[in-house]
């Protein structure tokens, strides 16, 4: 990648508050001081996080689209808020700049962050910037939730209760199977020389679910707003490593059926079905919710997320009974957290690399 031009700091900021909207009144002092400043409405309660895309770990330049990575670093933030239903609010954003990085690339990260912000209504208004041997995207996000909102918890699951997800599973992991396979995203689809051509819109499909994943955020405040779930977590590191540590802040066991799991579409068709089921229990970045409803709320629930919204797995048991994984035949087995663990070199060996 050539070298860009030299830039100051205070280039940096000014780039950045062409490609951001001021934020509103709500938000007196923000990008340009040495800190930002909030007006809150009375009674509302924040929800904080914060997440990184890191060159080498989560990400690597050559396969992911500039634009791209600007949208994902905010969207697995955005994932975060949606499990505890909290509507996005603000963004504060340290930029880890190595000195072989392109403006233009660097003008692609933000114009892709930018759009996801402004879909998600989430104001930027401040952060900071430095020189770094690899480049880093740093979020940290704040949320709200309205008077009187429970926010949605790991813990409170109990046993006789569904478990739920968002979403299909799988096609991220997938996504990135391919991207080590030699597939690229160029002019807003996949290619890769020489392969067959019905294999192109699956693997664009596979691709854009790893390259930028949409957060569950309106089905999040959805649940919150009614007070639909009992537990609640998003699915970043693998649906058996997440399961794992949702029953675990639950005191509870779970009972999964393998043939009620959404699996990818695009991911049957590219690897089987039988790798399909494994990447969906051990895939990771997902960014579906995981979450568990009381059965006599079902009905309720159904009414405002009809059927195809969301996918019921599995039901919560007494902790004695273990997380096991049931066929169609209805033999359990253990299921295992297979998915990714942020302090091992790599994922364990039935997961994939986290890039």
């Amino acid at each position: 990648m050539a070298r860009g031009r030299a830039w100051s700091e205070e280039d940096l900021v000014r780039l950045i508050r062409r490609i951001f909207p001021i934020p509103r009144r709500q938000v007196p002092v923000s990008i340009g001081d040495d800190a930002a400043v909030l007006c809150l409405p009375r009674a509302s309660r924040l929800v904080l996080t914060t997440d990184q895309m890191v060159e080498g770990i989560h990400f690597r330049r050559s396969t992911h689209p500039p634009h791209l990575l600007g949208e994902k670093a905010l969207a697995v933030n955005l994932s975060d808020l949606a499990a505890m239903g909290a509507l996005p609010r603000w963004a504060l954003l340290s930029l880890f700049l190595p000195p072989d990085l392109s403006r233009a690339d660097l003008e692609a990260v933000l114009r892709g962050m930018a759009r996801r912000a402004r879909q998600s209504r989430v104001e930027l208004i401040g952060g900071n910037i430095t020189v770094s041997k690899v480049l880093a995207l740093d979020l940290a996000l704040v949320g709200t939730l309205a008077a009187g909102a429970r926010p949605l918890l790991r813990r409170g699951a109990r046993p006789g209760d569904t478990l739920f997800v968002s979403g299909r599973l799988g096609g991220s992991a997938t996504g990135l199977y391919l991207l080590e396979g030699g597939w690229r995203w160029r002019r807003g689809s996949a290619w890769k020389r020489g392969a067959p051509p019905d294999m192109r819109q699956p693997a664009t499909r596979a691709l854009k679910l790893h390259l930028a994943p949409e957060p569950q955020v309106e089905i999040g405040s959805l649940l919150v707003r009614h007070g639909l779930a009992s537990a609640a977590m998003d699915l970043s590191d693998g649906l058996s490593r997440d399961l794992w540590r949702l029953c675990e802040a639950s005191g509870v066991g779970a009972r999964l059926e393998s043939n009620a799991l959404p699996l990818d579409p695009s991911t049957v068709k590219l690897v089987g079905e039988k790798e399909a089921l494994r990447l969906a229990l051990h895939g990771g970045e997902d960014y579906q919710l995981l979450f568990t409803v009381r059965r006599s709320r079902r009905r309720e629930l159904s009414r405002y997320l009809p059927s195809g919204r969301l996918y019921p797995i599995g039901r919560i048991v007494p902790k004695q009974e273990g997380i096991m994984l049931e066929d169609e035949a209805g033999r359990a087995r253990p299921l295992l957290p297979l998915g990714y663990d942020h302090f091992r070199a790599s994922r364990t060996p039935q997961g994939s690399r986290r890039r």
